[in-house]
């Protein structure tokens, strides 16, 4: 079974209360200090989202499966006004077994968001304006034999981008290897990107935090990281290997980068660039994660359930398998595809059927 398949396997509960498409209020367990509260709407018109990125508690941007970018500029009403940037060409999940869009889109302030279209990078400095606000640069280097598709990137900061391009050997699709891109201006046009071969193959997951620190997996279980990103694609080492893919992560601090792999468990690491300090917790029996988002090192949210159905899992310690906690939900069959966490007190997750749930605390 694909990454993806097993995933959708996992997250493919049924619950006794489906989603009503007008919005409903998200069903939780008694709430506990670390636990937030979850309100879900559905946005008309939506196809299945795929990735959200929120760089305030106002804006937030999301990609559709379909490669629709949809923003709203009141993400914290009851409910917010949301519209589609008709016409730009971006790229969600090729396939529902593809490794999920969320590394395709990064809005690390109000005034930057990127995301790709293959071997280009789009960028804004205005996200929720029209389609003129946003500009396209190919990165793809020179004398590629083949056409490249940037699977994830990410921004830790509106000087600090990284973009990972895996490339394919021949027009027939046959082999892949790696080019890691990264910039201190990414709205500055093709030459600001510096190119260069990286470690690793075909790149599952990225994402890049405070100080330089960034982190990925490939499709092959192994990890690869910096601690110093605008040294560029030399700087990245080989740091570990999983025995299953790293299909999600975040590192939302220098001292943690979390993600979740294959077998739907959770991977930390609170050194993320040295060797051998990646770590795969073991979550309690029957439970397992989907997506992860924290912010700073001590707070974490991650999509996921047990055997009784979907939850959201929440840890103020999220190195340790044993501390997350579930808050449940009531969303029926729909699969949550996309996660960001602003604070302790503001996460976004949407999913299927154009839905957006807010949890705050």
């Amino acid at each position: 079974m694909t990454r993806r398949g097993a995933y959708a396997v996992a997250v493919a509960v049924t619950m006794s209360a489906a989603i009503a498409a007008g919005g409903v209020e998200a069903g939780t367990a008694p709430a506990k200090p670390a636990q937030l509260t979850w309100h879900s709407y559905r946005v008309p018109g939506a196809g299945p989202f795929a990735a959200v990125q929120c760089p305030s508690t106002q804006i937030c941007v999301a990609i559709t499966k379909h490669d629709q970018l949809w923003t709203t500029r009141n993400a914290s009403a009851k409910h917010p006004r949301w519209k589609q940037t008709v016409g730009l060409e971006v790229m969600g999940p090729e396939e529902d077994f593809e490794q999920p869009s969320g590394f395709n889109l990064s809005c690390p302030t109000v005034h930057l968001c990127v995301t790709s279209y293959f071997g280009d990078i789009l960028t804004s400095t205005d996200p929720t304006g029209p389609t003129s606000a946003w500009k396209s640069t190919n990165i793809q280097p020179a004398g590629a034999k083949a056409d490249g598709k940037i699977d994830s990137l990410s921004c830790a900061s509106q000087t600090s981008c990284v973009a990972a391009i895996n490339e394919w050997l021949n027009e027939e699709g046959g082999g892949t290897y790696l080019n890691i891109a990264t910039t201190s201006n990414p709205t500055g046009g093709r030459s600001a990107w510096k190119v260069a071969a990286g470690p690793g193959d075909y790149l599952t997951s990225l994402s890049c935090g405070p100080g330089g620190i960034c982190a990925g997996g490939d499709e092959y279980g192994t990890i690869v990281a910096t601690a110093n990103a605008s040294a560029g694609a030399t700087s990245w080492k080989r740091v570990g290997n999983l025995p299953a893919t790293l299909d999600w992560q975040t590192c939302s601090s220098a001292k943690l980068c979390v993600g979740v792999d294959d077998s739907a468990e959770p991977v930390a690491s609170t050194s993320p660039a040295q060797k051998n300090s990646w770590v795969r917790e073991k979550l309690a029996k029957g439970d397992y994660m989907g997506i992860v988002a924290c912010s700073g090192a001590t707070f974490c949210v991650a999509t996921g359930g047990d055997k009784q159905g979907q939850a959201m899992l929440t840890s103020t310690k999220p190195t340790s398998g044993s501390s997350w906690t579930l808050t449940r939900l009531r969303i029926g069959r729909t699969e949550l595809t996309g996660l960001q966490c602003r604070s302790r007190s503001f996460c976004v997750a949407v999913g299927q059927g154009g839905l957006v749930m807010i949890g705050r605390r």
